[in-house]
């Protein structure tokens, strides 16, 4: 019999003050992920974090038993706040921790962890892009009741804007089955990034996807672009397979 569950936002939480220019450490507390994020005027000025509790329901949002774990965390490298460069949690991992240090033009990082139920991995899915904020406007950025915070990017300085990436959690023991026999995996639809400084890039795809293509121009300052696709299963035939392909074990 199939198994079907997501994980929510339960009981949810505020910081106080951080100044984030200090190089603060926020760490979620233990079996928390970040939901929100609220601040006000330049890199001098005030932040908070929201935070939540987890639980699992079913698809009639009945509460279900299970032990909830955010483990597995890991720092990605830093990231230089004002260029623009989206952070994606790799693969079902959820953002639980961030670190910036100075102005507009200092570093962040961030924390990410795996969500498991009663010890099984939750994948991240339905990834969506926020609208923008601008960053300094003193503004509340906070999930919905079924998702979480996997991904940030923010553009110049405190009054550039920012957005979120957010995503669902839900286990499908249905999309777990294995390809039949003979399935090959090609490229579907192809996309191109924005356009990058070589000497300063830093390009991850985005969710589920791989590199195609790239492009570049000049010398190591000239400009880089990547191609990327989504993928597709097909038979020996050509027919396209249904199911359900994961890009995994982002290192």
């Amino acid at each position: 019999m199939s198994t079907k569950f997501r994980i929510v936002p339960d009981k949810r939480m505020i910081t106080e003050y951080i100044k984030e220019s200090e190089g603060v450490i926020f760490m979620c507390p233990a079996n928390t992920v970040m939901t929100g994020r609220w601040h006000e005027n330049d890199e001098n000025g005030p932040t908070m974090y929201q935070y939540a509790t987890l639980k699992a329901i079913d698809s009639s949002g009945n509460v279900l038993p299970m032990t909830i774990e955010v483990t597995d965390i890991k720092w990605s490298g830093a990231i230089k706040e004002s260029d623009g460069i989206l952070f994606q949690a790799p693969e079902n991992r959820v953002i639980v921790g961030r670190q910036h240090s100075g102005d507009e033009n200092g570093w962040t990082k961030y924390a990410t962890a795996i969500v498991k139920a009663n010890g099984e991995i939750v994948p991240t899915i339905s990834i969506q892009q926020t609208p923008s904020i601008k960053e300094s406007a003193s503004v509340w950025f906070v999930t919905d009741a079924y998702r979480i915070i996997v991904g940030r990017c923010h553009i110049g300085d405190e009054n550039g804007m920012t957005f979120y990436l957010t995503a669902e959690l839900v286990y499908d023991s249905t999309l777990l089955d294995p390809a039949p026999k003979g399935t090959y995996i090609i490229p579907n639809i192809r996309s191109v990034s924005s356009v990058l400084r070589e000497s300063e890039s830093d390009f991850m795809c985005p969710v589920n996807t791989v590199i195609t293509g790239r492009w570049h121009d000049g010398d190591e300052n000239g400009e880089t672009t990547y191609q990327y696709a989504t993928l597709k299963a097909i038979n020996t035939k050509g027919e396209e397979v249904p199911g359900n392909i994961t890009v995994e074990n982002i290192i």
